[in-house]
């Protein structure tokens, strides 16, 4: 099996690719296994402070494990079984509810976050993260179809924000598709920053693996992808 990992250095951070051609990208997806992903932070004060107030009608909620299930009946494709054996204490999951019916809702990790929930669908393309105690991971956002336009997200995050302040967290973490143009948008107007950039590559016995992390992600570390064999 042939296979390269490139690692560069903070001082090239600035020089890292922020996207690649769709079309290009499309077709890895295809005919091999491909992943190339933003990691982006932003601070938590900020966060809370972007005055995104609970619309009238709305409301956040916590959700225990227990009613999980109303998360599909929000969302068909969510997967119970595979956020049942997350660890109570350090994963949450905020919700809002309009007319007794979830409308959006978001995860909250701190610690080791789990290569299978950091992915974009094949398992190879896990990659773990090991945070520091004042950085939480935002992940699985999920906002209702007849509900986007309505900045529920903004307000989801902000309202999150302000509980794990008082937590003691200092700033959010979270990942997105680097071809994802509207979701950075939407990430880049709350407060957040690129502070990572990480790709996985594999097609037949060729794998490649790049990992770019800026030192202001520091002291939390990004693993390495399941599906790179290689030991960093």
């Amino acid at each position: 099996m042939r296979y390269e990992t490139l690692v560069i250095t903070d001082a090239a951070f600035t020089l890292a690719p922020r996207k690649i051609d769709r079309l290009v990208y499309s077709l890895l997806r295809r005919v091999g296994i491909a992943d190339f992903s933003l990691l982006m932070c932003s601070n938590v004060e900020h966060l809370a402070a972007s005055g995104q107030k609970l619309p009238d009608g709305i409301e956040l909620i916590e959700l225990s494990v227990e009613s999980f299930d109303i998360l599909s009946q929000c969302n068909p494709l969510f997967q119970c079984e595979a956020f049942q054996y997350l660890d109570r204490k350090r994963f949450r999951c905020y919700a809002l509810m309009a007319s007794e019916a979830i409308v959006a809702y978001a995860w909250v990790g701190t610690g080791d976050i789990p290569a299978a929930h950091n992915s974009s669908g094949h398992v190879w393309t896990g990659l773990p993260l090991f945070l520091d105690p004042e950085t939480a991971y935002l992940f699985a956002a999920f906002v209702k179809p007849e509900h986007r336009g309505k900045r529920l997200y903004q307000v989801l995050i902000s309202q999150a924000a302000e509980i794990l302040r008082a937590d003691g967290v200092l700033r959010i973490a979270l990942t997105t598709d680097a071809n994802n143009a509207r979701a950075i948008q939407a990430v880049k107007r709350m407060g957040f920053e690129v502070c990572g950039v990480t790709t996985f590559c594999a097609f037949v016995g060729w794998r490649r693996a790049y990992y770019c992390v800026s030192s202001s992600f520091e002291p939390s570390k990004v693993g390495q992808y399941v599906g790179d064999p290689r030991t960093r």
